[in-house]
């Protein structure tokens, strides 16, 4: 359908499941700040020294993640989106170093190299024969020891389907081995995928659940359990 179309449906969907009210100055501050309180306890051990390094986040939104890399020194981002609404509320609320771009035809066009490149809640929007590629540019655009973060809905969480079908707009889903076979189709050095941020006892009733399942179907379960699954690659 028309691009405008789409975009007034992802919109309205995006805010009413984040409960958020972009045209609220109170619901805005709210929800930038426990964003940034997220950020802050999922991403973190994953950053280390962030000084003088080079991020680009891809399909930024109105600007969560770059709104926490604003309480770190010295670090020099680029967000990119296709909605320039949301990135109108970027540029009032966040940052102006937002780019409103295609992101493949960005990655295409672009000479810069970058020691993150973060994708949250991106890549599961991408059709699946363009995904391999789309990897490839995501590597070539990475510094040497650089990393590739993503955040995408978990197929094998007991509730899967719920999260593959949240969004009209989701075109392709990824478990651990999924995705990870997708991203060894480039020499990184390291790739591992982790739980995405969960309290201590829910993490433990969802693996006494993971257990009970495998011995009832008499199979193997993947070992990331939460809704969400955390993909770290680096080169």
């Amino acid at each position: 359908w028309f691009h405008g179309e789409r975009e007034v449906i992802t919109r309205n969907h995006y805010a009413e499941i984040n409960d958020l009210d972009v045209n609220s100055n109170s619901s805005l501050e709210k929800w930038f700040n426990e964003t940034k309180r997220y950020y802050e306890l999922e991403l973190s051990p994953h950053l280390g020294n962030v000084q003088n390094k080079k991020f680009l986040e891809l399909g930024c939104g109105i600007g969560g993640f770059l709104n926490f890399l604003n309480s770190k020194k010295e670090v020099v981002y680029l967000g990119v989106d296709t909605s320039e609404e949301q990135l109108s509320v970027c540029k009032q609320y966040v940052t102006d170093n937002v780019v409103l771009a295609d992101a493949i035809d960005f990655l295409k066009q672009n000479e810069s190299s970058y020691d993150y490149i973060i994708l949250f809640d991106f890549i599961e929007h991408l059709k699946k024969e363009s995904i391999v590629d789309f990897v490839k540019l995501l590597y070539d655009n990475l510094n040497i020891g650089g990393k590739i973060i993503v955040r995408t809905p978990n197929m094998a969480y007991l509730f899967a389907s719920y999260s593959r079908y949240l969004d009209f707009t989701h075109e392709f889903g990824f478990t651990e081995e999924s995705i990870t076979q997708v991203f060894r189709e480039l020499p990184f050095k390291e790739i591992k995928v982790i739980n995405t941020l969960i309290g201590r006892k829910k993490l433990l009733i969802l693996k006494i659940l993971r257990v009970v399942f495998a011995r009832i179907y008499n199979m193997k379960l993947s070992h990331i359990l939460t809704p969400n699954l955390l993909l770290i690659a680096q080169k």
